[in-house]
């Protein structure tokens, strides 16, 4: 069909640089961050991220800080039988 429509030509440097990241993360978990006011999608990381991030929530404009290693989730049921 041809390339995708971009108003600004990307370098061929970017263009490799994009493709490298994309090929990072093919593999990760996408996880969704809820609104604590209205409980809609606010975010979608990745799971490997770590830090804070302010999330301002587009449905109700509430602004609200989270730390992102508490929405990682465990893998094979570490947890289950406790």
């Amino acid at each position: 069909m041809g390339e995708p429509y971009r108003r600004y030509k990307m370098s061929l440097e970017k263009q490799k640089k994009v493709d490298k990241y994309r090929s990072e993360v093919a593999g990760l978990e996408k996880i969704p961050i809820r609104c604590p006011s209205c409980g809609t999608i606010a975010d979608m990381v990745y799971a490997d991220a770590y830090g804070h991030k302010d999330i301002r929530c587009w449905k109700c404009k509430y602004i609200f800080v989270t730390s992102l290693p508490y929405f990682r989730t465990v893998k094979n049921g570490y947890f289950r039988n406790r």
